[in-house]
């Protein structure tokens, strides 16, 4: 609940209690104890300590595997579907399909579940753009738009960030005019929903990779008849998103900082909560 609300210290401290108590109760090898490794790394992850991340969801998937859990159940595909996230995170998109290719295979006997619950994972459709798989971030950017649409409308974040990865992959479809107005919508509403200032790391991470990815299309359209066609000051366009960029990553490093420091502080995670309480 606690993670869900972006309360990311408050459910770290939650986490790092249910393990030692699962620990005391099942034993260091039990899956019960995997699955609470598994969430305190997703924890982790939420707030950008990566590499902490990283080793917390590879054990906990290591007990799993090790506590007989089948390899095409849900938790098993959501470890390694979290796992891949975190690979993501850090640039290491050739890595994250590797996970991201196995938890698919894993669950060919349940396609329902992965259809339905895994397929809309933005860093799995991030990860196939950086991976030249455009086709295939294709047919699932597609049919997430039609769910997300649908569901929760255009001004909705999920809806708006599709739209920036959708971008991305038409500007490697050399379909520069979509790709332009596709950017231009889905930033308008990140930044109008301040997803990119209080989102999780992920989503901050994403933002940026979009904005990038405008800013570089920007770039190669200044100067061309696109430009002129589609009534856009490029380099005033690319310093407003360069601007907004440098101020989010500096919040989101502040945030970080405050984060590792409530760990090991009692006084100063007293402090953040009631802080973010007021």
């Amino acid at each position: 609940n606690l993670m869900e609300q972006n309360r990311f210290v408050e459910a770290e401290l939650e986490a790092r209690r249910v393990v030692k108590e699962v620990i005391g109760l099942t034993g260091k090898d039990s899956d019960a104890t995997g699955r609470a490794i598994v969430r305190l790394g997703e924890i982790l992850q939420k707030q950008g300590r990566l590499r902490e991340a990283e080793k917390l969801i590879k054990t906990g998937i290591i007990i799993l595997e090790n506590s007989g859990l089948p390899s095409d159940s849900y938790l098993m595909g959501h470890s390694r579907m979290l796992y891949a996230n975190v690979l993501t995170d850090q640039n290491y998109f050739a890595e994250a399909m590797k996970e991201f290719d196995l938890a698919k295979t894993s669950l060919l006997k349940n396609h329902f579940l992965y259809e339905k619950v895994f397929a809309r994972n933005p860093n799995l459709i991030l990860s196939l753009l950086k991976s030249g798989r455009t086709g295939e971030a294709m047919q699932l950017i597609d049919a997430a738009y039609y769910i997300y649409n649908k569901n929760l409308g255009e001004r909705h974040s999920w809806t708006a960030e599709i739209i920036g990865l959708r971008g991305i992959a038409n500007v490697e479809m050399k379909s520069f005019k979509q790709a332009i107005d596709d950017f231009s919508r889905s930033i308008s509403v990140l930044l109008s929903n301040r997803i990119a200032s209080e989102g999780d790391y992920s989503f901050k991470m994403r933002f940026k990779i979009i904005v990038e990815a405008y800013i570089k299309l920007l770039v190669q359209l200044r100067g061309s008849i696109l430009e002129d066609e589609l009534l856009i000051d490029a380099a005033a366009e690319t310093f407003r998103l360069a601007d907004a960029i440098r101020g989010y990553t500096l919040r989101s490093a502040l945030g970080a900082l405050v984060a590792r420091a409530a760990v090991v502080d009692p006084n100063l995670s007293d402090l953040v909560r009631r802080e973010q309480d007021a």
